[in-house]
């Protein structure tokens, strides 16, 4: 969770998309949050989805760190 997830729907080694990984399902796809996808009643927005990791070009965790004010 939290890491930052780029997919390629094509695998021509493009990035065509990204989300946040919120967690992974028992059989191994990603259970992501994306903005700019279609929701059902045909708007875009922010949704949460199911992906293959067959659609992952790459995945990074930012570097997180305690805050400071």
């Amino acid at each position: 969770a939290g890491d930052v997830v780029f997919f390629d729907w094509t695998h021509d080694h493009r990035i065509d998309h990204v989300g946040l990984v919120e967690g992974t399902r028992t059989d191994g796809r990603l259970i992501t949050l994306e903005g700019n996808t279609t929701l059902p009643n045909g708007n875009d927005g922010v949704a949460r989805r199911v992906r293959s990791t067959s659609l992952v070009a790459k995945i990074v965790r930012p570097p997180y760190g305690r805050a400071t004010a």
